[in-house]
């Protein structure tokens, strides 16, 4: 069977005990409602997912239908959900007038296997939900949070982690499946096209978990191994029609910005305000327009491809957006004021006062919206395609520019004699890939991946480069089941590396922590298990962000005797006790490479190294040069 929607709702300790006869009441004790707020799922919403109601109260519509349970042996039950209070939706009785059926038996934890702990011993909480079909049946079920990450989840069902109720409609197929018994709904879903998501070593997922963990890649390597074609593919992709070109050479969620070797500040960037000229004001750079346009499309990923990023000094023309990239958070709803999961906001890039100038200048009235500032920049007269709710907001002369949650800055850099070399800060900024080609032959077919792809295949390349947390509290708080886990192992395996390089400027701190914690709970969401997810993690962050800050000569890699004495280790280099830390992982082989032609990423990627055979490289390099580092 094929869902439709639903709507859910997180209980509380009071509701669980309703349901489940806890508390010595017979039948569940207590009132048996369970409420879900009109903020959490609207009188529309409820139309929507219900249809026309079956009568009228006094506070609103009542709807009278049945529910079945997959894990009952499709037994139907009838229920009323009713509009009790100006407030909430009220899931009832199915017996109307009858206290003692005043329950949905599908919910009732002693007809399945839920274990015999109180809510307040497992303490996690339970999520209801009711499903429609695509043939308008509707189907009760249950799971509690301990479980429920077990979900093979989309972006749309994730927000059952993160509310306490909601209606979610589906885009996409969804699968009701019959095998399960503890929640018999598993909602079928692969989070990227034509990617195995049994492989580790998947080649489109090595990017897309570094994008999901940050908005910020580097892509390095040497000249023709398709860095910047990479970009343009994901754009391609997940482009909708309205972006699309008419010539399908550049999608309009694609921008390319040459680096020039000149760029020593912001301005070629960002812009600035000049006095000069016919109409004195502040120079809006492509680049500015491009984030002004992605703001008009939130729900399609843009993509930036900062070209040649180090021919000039990246921590100069960059310093902005590197600190931005920093102060990205889920800010608090105005009305509910509970946090936001499905927005992240920035401090601003351009400031307010040049965008209302701007109003001015076009002639707008006082009150012009963001689409008014987006048509005068790329000078347009008519755009249908925007959103009406996002086209009406003024977040540009209020709040100014932010960068957009959906903009994704990815720069290529060749490491040679021609361009700067990195400084940590931006590493340590970044999600960097060393890609330094494959086999030659999987070149052939490659162009067919820079066509523009049917509508259903668009949007779930759209929904890959979701991101759902920022901080590594919010993956504690998404994953609660292994939180202890994370807590002690992540900042252990950290702590195993700095001890390694206790001494030099190479050690890590906080953010590569944070961004490690975001990984693991990434892999999470796409269905590994727990000590893959670290394991893969671990490798990935010391092979983007660790190994790229190190280099030197053959005195910064010894280790004294003292030391050696007093951490307890036999190594005599860094590098030999960092490999040791290193997780091993399988590398992919030549034979999953795909015989008629891959995408760039798997030409590109297919002799991806781990973090210790780059290591041994390092190594190999110092015995031969005296001299290492991460770049060849």
């Amino acid at each position: 069977m094929k869902a439709d929607s639903l709507i859910f709702r997180r209980l509380s300790q009071a509701d669980f005990k309703n349901i489940s006869g806890q508390g010595g009441v017979e039948g569940g004790g207590g009132q048996g409602y369970i409420d879900i707020s009109t903020k959490g799922v609207s009188k529309d919403m409820m139309y929507s997912f219900l249809g026309p109601h079956t009568s009228m109260g006094a506070k609103g519509p009542r709807w009278e239908f049945k529910v079945k349970s997959l894990s009952l042996g499709d037994e139907e039950q009838s229920i009323v959900i009713y509009q009790r209070r100006e407030t909430s939706f009220c899931i009832a009785s199915q017996k109307i007038g009858s206290r003692e059926s005043n329950r949905v038996e599908i919910w009732k934890t002693e007809r399945t296997d839920f274990p015999n702990e109180s809510y307040d011993e497992i303490n996690n909480p339970l999520i209801v939900y009711i499903v429609k079909t695509t043939d308008n049946s509707y189907w009760a079920g249950w799971f509690y949070l301990y479980e429920g990450y077990h979900f093979q989840m989309n972006s749309a069902t994730a927000v059952m982690f993160v509310k306490d109720d909601g209606y979610i409609k589906f885009e996409t197929d969804v699968v009701i499946d019959k095998k399960e018994y503890k929640w018999p709904f598993h909602f079928g879903f692969h989070p990227v096209i034509g990617v195995d998501e049994e492989s580790n070593n998947s080649d489109n997922m090595k990017f897309l978990t570094a994008l999901r963990t940050k908005p910020f890649m580097l892509l390095a390597g040497i000249s023709g191994t398709g860095k910047s074609r990479i970009v343009r593919e994901f754009a391609f992709k997940s482009c909708p029609k309205y972006l699309q070109d008419r010539s399908g050479t550049t999608p309009g969620n694609y921008c390319m910005i040459e680096v020039k070797p000149n760029w020593h500040d912001s301005t070629e960037l960002l812009g600035y305000y000049s006095r000069l000229g016919r109409e004195p004001g502040y120079q809006f750079t492509r680049f500015v327009k491009f984030l002004v346009k992605a703001k008009m499309f939130p729900k399609v990923p843009f993509f930036v491809c900062l070209d040649e990023m180090n021919l000039a000094p990246v921590e100069q023309y960059f310093a902005e957006i590197l600190s931005i990239l920093e102060t990205r958070k889920h800010p608090k709803n105005e009305e509910t004021g509970e946090v936001d999961m499905n927005m992240v906001k920035t401090e601003p890039i351009i400031d307010a006062q040049h965008f209302k100038a701007l109003g001015h200048i076009g002639g707008y009235a006082p009150n012009f919206t963001d689409r008014d500032i987006y048509m005068k920049l790329h000078d347009i007269d008519t755009e249908s395609d925007i959103d009406e709710e996002v086209g009406n907001r003024t977040d540009l002369t209020t709040e100014g520019l932010t960068l957009p949650d959906n903009v994704i800055i990815i720069g290529t850099v060749n490491m040679d004699d021609t361009t700067h070399q990195f400084s940590r800060k931006v590493i340590d900024r970044a999600m960097t890939i060393e890609m330094n080609g494959g086999n030659l032959r999987n070149m052939f077919g490659g162009s067919r991946n820079l066509e523009y792809l049917p509508q259903e295949e668009q949007e779930e390349w759209q929904k890959a480069f979701t991101r759902r947390y920022v901080t590594a509290d919010e993956v504690l708080e998404a994953h609660s089941d292994v939180e202890a886990d994370l807590v002690k192992e992540l900042p252990e395996r950290l702590e195993e590396i700095n001890k390694a390089l206790k001494g030099t400027p190479f050690e890590v701190s906080y953010r590569v922590l944070n961004e490690l914690t975001i990984m693991v709970g990434v892999m999470l969401d796409e269905g590994k298990e727990l000590n893959d997810a670290i394991d893969q993690s671990v490798n990935n962050i010391m092979l983007m962000k660790i190994l790229p800050r190190i280099e030197g000569d053959a005195d910064m890699f010894v280790l004294s005797k003292d030391y050696r004495s007093r951490v307890g280790v036999s190594y005599d280099n860094r590098l030999e006790w960092l490999k040791a830390l290193a997780p091993d992982i399988q590398n992919v082989s030549e034979n999953d490479a795909s015989e008629d032609g891959g995408t760039t990423s798997e030409i590109v990627m297919e002799h991806q190294q781990t973090a210790k055979e780059k290591i041994q490289e390092m190594i190999d390099r110092l015995n031969n040069q005296e001299f290492t580092r991460f770049w060849p």
